[in-house]
């Protein structure tokens, strides 16, 4: 498997998707056979945008923010992602 580190965490290394992996992620994602609920971290509405990217600078703390623009407020909450019905 291809290795690559993590900026500012150079101590550890991650997983790297082969390049054709790209291109397949966001069907995936829209016909529900990839789940992205786990990597969210937080959510944010746009007065937290600020605070969202500063706190991705520590993996520790947050991987991945969603803005939601119907948040209100500057502060990350807790993730509570809305799941789709299956039609």
């Amino acid at each position: 498997m291809n290795r690559v580190g993590v900026q500012g965490r150079h101590d550890q290394d991650v997983p790297r998707l082969p390049p054709e992996e790209f291109g397949a992620t966001p069907a995936r994602l829209a016909d529900g056979r990839l789940d992205p609920g786990p990597l969210v971290t937080g959510e944010a509405g746009f007065a937290g945008l600020d605070a969202a990217c500063a706190s991705l600078s520590r993996p520790e703390r947050h991987v991945k923010v969603l803005i939601r623009p119907e948040l209100e407020g500057t502060e990350i909450k807790a993730p509570g992602l809305r799941r789709r019905s299956a039609d």
